[in-house]
């Protein structure tokens, strides 16, 4: 917190030597190491805080994290699965979604965004998503009442993406 990466590293360091089935004190570890730029030591990291403690859901996020920032996706897909298992919520499925995407999987992005859609009814960003990918899919009527419902829900949101029929 006050900067110090170096001191942290090696406080965290010696938790994980004194405490090594302590899944909080390895996920602390990853996060330092992470910050001082050893991506890897703290990919090996967050991994044990996930295998000591694998119902935690911000440990299996910030592996997801960081697999993708590692250009390791496919992996990254595995832990935001294991990830929305533990808990379907918006943010997950939503970068669930967009992995998928990259990933050229076509008709999961939609179904994975139609979920999230349903748990965060209220989230114009991720019923925006939603309707694209509907657009994407083809679905132009069903994209149209997609886009109405963002619309509807926020007056003030400004929709990003292109609506179906203005190309």
């Amino acid at each position: 917190a006050q900067g110090d990466v170096a001191g942290a590293v090696r406080l965290l360091a010696q938790a994980v030597a004194d405490a090594p089935s302590d899944p909080a004190a390895h996920y602390g570890y990853a996060q330092a190491l992470w910050q001082a730029g050893d991506r890897d030591q703290a990919l090996s990291q967050y991994q044990e805080a996930g295998r000591l403690s694998p119902q935690t859901l911000s440990y299996r996020a910030d592996t997801a994290r960081a697999l993708v920032a590692m250009g390791r996706k496919a992996e990254a897909i595995e832990e935001l699965e294991a990830a929305v298992a533990i808990e379907p919520g918006p943010g997950p499925l939503q970068s669930l979604a967009s992995l998928y995407a990259e990933e050229g999987n076509p008709g999961r992005p939609l179904d994975t965004l139609r979920r999230a859609a349903t748990v965060a009814p209220n989230s114009a960003i991720i019923q925006q998503d939603y309707a694209h990918a509907l657009e994407k899919a083809g679905n132009t009527a069903q994209a149209i009442e997609a886009y109405q419902k963002v619309i509807e829900s926020d007056a003030n949101y400004i929709i990003l993406a292109t609506p179906p029929g203005f190309r």
